[in-house]
């Protein structure tokens, strides 16, 4: 069932065994072809965005030192 997800793409990237080529002095399951520019441009998207959110919340006053000085009290 795994195997199946794997040759599909479904999971993540397909091995160099999968492929039906190993480079010599690489493992078997190192991928086959990693791409490695939209990773980085979906991973830099997603930082921006969060990043983003938490600067409008301090900036915005949203959260107050107060607030982040009494957060022990919702827990007691």
């Amino acid at each position: 069932m795994v195997s199946d997800l794997v040759h599909r793409g479904v999971v993540g990237q397909r091995s160099q065994q999968d492929a039906g080529h190993v480079v010599p002095g690489t493992h078997a399951g190192a991928p086959a072809d990693l791409k490695v520019k939209p990773i980085l441009i979906r991973t830099t998207l997603i930082t921006v965005a969060i990043w983003g959110l938490i600067a409008w919340i301090i900036l915005s006053g949203v959260v107050t030192r107060a607030d982040v000085a009494n957060f022990d009290q919702i827990f007691r």
